[in-house]
Formats: structure tokens, C-alpha cells, sequence
């Protein structure tokens, strides 16, 4: 409060000059305040300390800065790291390489010298002799890849797409003999078993003359028996060359129709590709 006093009043300034005379008389440094305590206030500086502060604090990074320029230094070292293991990397696989040169030409050389000594031999392919009758036996080709019963479904559930991808099923030759017979008891149980698994499609033509064939046969043929034991059933047999014979029912021969118009459908979108 005194301060306050002496600031803005004359009198205290005065008492306060008198007081502290002898200090003046003394030789101690006088004050060199004006008496108008507010002289020159309006030309004060009062943003010095402010550009002091500021000037202490430039030069100095904010924390993204710093976070950044750490981000930079890892990357490098990183990159630095990556660098000497490739390096490092070639350098091994050129020295394995080079260290393995010798040992690979001393392995070709070993086996072409055992192949110089010991010349392959001529292995003969042992032939199998003809059966009784002449016949070679074996399966009557060309024939289809899988069963005549495969393909009639694949033919049903094919999509048209799928069409195009497909190889036609081979045909017998035109040189295939037809023959009707009449089967019954075992011979008859053996030809009903082999035809589920038949591979081969005669021809159109051959195909047309062994329906009209079974069906003459058909109607010459008596009238089946009550007896089931002594039951007959008509079948073409197809004979091809020493092949063994193939018999065909009426269901075989409507397979064969099924594999035929397949195969029209499969060359049909050959053509349009």
C-alpha cells in the first residue's frame, strides 16, 4: 500500500526524499526514477519478454516433426538391412553355384563313361500266340472310351456348351458281319452280362440292317415258351476280324443309335467353331 502511496502521491514522494537524504549525502547511487512514475509508459516495450521466449524456442521441432524425421531414420536403417542380406544372398548362391560346377562335371562325366561300357540291350517284346480257331481273342476295336450305357446318360445330361469339347465315338468298320442268333440258359446269361459293358457303335448303315435283321428273326421266330428255363432271346453277333464277338440285344442297338446321334451333334458344333 505504500508503494501504491508513493506512486500516486506527491507528498509521500516528497517524505520519502527526505527520509532516505542521508543515504543521497552518503555517496550511494540515487535512484534515477523521475518523479512522474508514469513518464514514458506509453512508449514502453511490452512484448519483450514475449520475443525473448519466442526466440528461445525457435529452432525447435514439434512432435509430428520428430515423429516423421524418426519414421525416416527406421525406413533407412530398414532399407540399409534389406540391401546387405540380398547381397549377402547372391554372393552364397554364386559361391554354391561355382563350388558345384566341379562335382556336377564329374557325375555327367561317370555316367556317360557307364553308359559307353555297358551299351543298352534290345529287350524283345514277347507276342502272344493265336487262340484255338485262329482267333487273336481280345476286345473288337475301335471302340468307345467307356460304355455304351455311360455315354446314353452323358448324351441325356450334357449341357449344349459342353458339346463342342467332346471327340465323336469311333465306329466299327464297314467290314463287321451281322448275325442273328438265338440264345438261351447260360450262353444267354454270359451275352446279357457282356453287353451291359459294350464299347462298340456299328455304323448307320450296319446299324440299320441289324434292326431290320432282328426284327425278321422276330417274327419267324415261335412263340416264347411258358417254361422260364427254356426261355430263347434273339441278339445280333457282330464278327470283326480274330476279335472276339460282341452280341448286341435291341437294347444295345438303341445305344448305339443314342451314341450316333451324339456324335452327329458333337461334329455339328466342330463345323459351327
Amino acid at each position: 500500500m505504500v508503494c501504491v502511496a508513493v506512486h500516486l502521491s506527491s507528498l509521500f514522494v516528497k517524505v520519502f526524499k527526505d527520509h532516505f537524504a542521508a543515504f543521497h549525502a552518503s555517496g550511494k547511487k540515487k535512484c534515477s526514477c523521475s518523479d512522474d512514475r508514469f513518464d514514458g509508459a506509453e512508449t514502453a516495450n511490452i512484448k519483450a519478454s514475449k520475443k525473448g521466449k519466442s526466440a528461445g524456442n525457435q529452432g525447435k521441432l514439434t512432435k509430428a516433426e520428430l515423429l516423421g524425421a524418426a519414421v525416416k531414420a527406421r525406413l533407412k536403417t530398414m532399407e540399409a538391412k534389406h540391401a546387405a542380406r540380398t547381397a549377402k544372398s547372391k554372393a552364397d548362391a554364386a559361391t554354391a553355384a561355382v563350388s558345384a560346377l566341379p562335382a556336377r562335371s564329374k557325375a555327367d562325366a561317370e555316367a556317360a563313361a557307364k553308359a559307353a561300357a555297358k551299351p543298352p540291350q534290345l529287350v524283345k517284346k514277347k507276342t502272344k500266340a493265336p487262340a484255338a480257331g485262329g482267333r487273336k481273342g481280345g476286345a473288337m476295336r475301335p471302340a468307345a472310351s467307356d460304355a455304351l450305357c455311360v455315354w446314353e446318360r452323358v448324351s441325356e445330361r450334357v449341357h449344349i456348351n459342353e458339346v463342342w469339347a467332346r471327340q465323336p465315338t469311333p465306329l466299327l468298320p464297314t467290314s463287321t458281319t451281322l448275325t442273328v442268333v438265338s440264345l438261351s440258359g447260360a450262353a444267354l446269361s454270359a451275352a446279357a452280362r457282356a453287353s451291359v459293358a459294350a464299347r462298340v457303335v456299328l455304323p448307320p448303315a450296319l446299324l440299320k440292317d441289324a434292326f431290320a435283321a432282328l426284327a425278321c428273326a422276330g417274327r419267324a421266330a415261335p412263340s416264347p415258351s411258358p417254361d422260364a428255363a427254356n426261355n430263347k432271346e434273339l441278339a445280333v453277333r457282330l464278327n470283326l476280324g480274330n476279335y472276339e464277338p460282341v452280341f448286341a440285344f435291341q437294347s444295345t442297338l438303341d445305344q448305339m443309335c443314342t451314341v450316333l446321334a451324339f456324335n452327329d451333334a458333337i461334329q455339328m458344333s466342330h463345323n459351327r467353331g
